[in-house]
Order: structure tokens, then C-alpha cells, then sequence
């Protein structure tokens, strides 16, 4: 895994730096969009995720065919970013309008997870995401059938306006 680093920000004021208060906004957050590069432009797709906090991982799930795939391959890099709370904020003077928002974005290498063990974890951190109260569950039957990619940050930044 690659050094973790933290990406400068213009608006300090706004930057959030503390680690737990980053994973709560994780947690809560409820779509990932990753951006992948394509020939001509950016590629950009939402997707479910799990979050594996002490390694500094996302664990995704796809099938195992399509343009997403096909872009994985050609190039692991990507850029993310997650959003909670938005709220459009009008003032009188329409050119003060600010949204509000929470967000975590960064960077990183995207990995096709091989390893059963690794895949039947990631399947479950991302059901934990949506329901933390389930418990574990084998999905040893369905790993065939589904592929899990795994996110491993290089980059990562948080950033309010609340």
C-alpha cells in the first residue's frame, strides 16, 4: 500500500483533520463515486461501499464485465469522493448562496480482489455499512458470482461547510 498522504486545501477553515471525525462522515455517507480514466474523458460511477478504517480501505462490488471493469484494468488509478448533509443555504442577495455539505474526497489504486477470504470481508463491510446491526454472513456461494474490488487510498481529505 502506498504512503498515506493528505492533500493540501485552500480553505482551511473548512478542512476537517481529525481521523475519527473523518470515519464518522464516512460512515454515514452512503454512495462512493469513483472516477476512472477513459480514453477521452473522466469516467465516473457511484457505487455501494464498505470502509475498512484501519487499513484506509473501500471495498466495492460490480460485476465482472462492463466498462467499469474494462477502465480497472487499463488503469487502477482513480479519484473518489463521498457527500452527506447537502443543503443549498440562499441568502437575500442571491450571489451569497452557499451549499452546506460534509465531504471526503482523495485518491488511490483499485484492486480486483482474488482472495476468497478478502472478498466474503469486503461483501460484509459493505452490508455493515447499511445495516451495522446484521451480523457476518458466509458468502461463500455467491463469491463466483460477484466481483469485489478493493480501494486503497494514497489521498484523502475531508471538508464541511455546515
Amino acid at each position: 500500500m502506498a504512503s498515506f498522504l493528505i492533500n493540501k486545501m485552500r480553505r482551511k477553515d473548512r478542512e476537517i483533520t481529525d481521523p475519527q471525525k473523518k470515519h464518522e462522515i464516512i460512515r454515514k455517507c452512503e454512495v462512493i463515486r469513483i472516477a476512472l480514466f477513459d480514453e477521452e474523458f473522466p469516467y465516473i460511477v457511484p457505487l455501494n461501499f464498505g470502509y475498512l478504517k484501519e487499513k484506509r480501505v473501500f471495498y466495492l462490488h460490480c460485476a465482472d464485465e462492463g466498462k467499469k471493469i474494462n477502465l480497472i484494468k487499463k488503469n487502477n488509478k482513480v479519484a473518489f469522493e463521498l457527500d452527506m448533509d447537502l443543503k443549498l443555504d440562499i441568502s437575500e442577495n442571491s450571489c451569497h448562496c452557499t451549499m452546506k455539505y460534509k465531504s471526503i474526497q482523495g485518491t488511490g489504486k483499485i484492486f480486483i480482489v482474488e482472495d476468497d477470504d478478502e472478498k466474503n470481508l469486503g461483501l460484509n463491510l459493505i452490508i455493515q455499512q447499511y445495516r451495522p446491526q446484521l451480523k457476518a454472513i458466509d458468502f461463500t456461494n455467491e463469491l463466483n458470482s460477484v466481483v469485489v474490488l478493493k480501494l486503497e487510498m494514497d489521498t484523502l481529505t475531508c471538508k464541511v461547510n455546515t
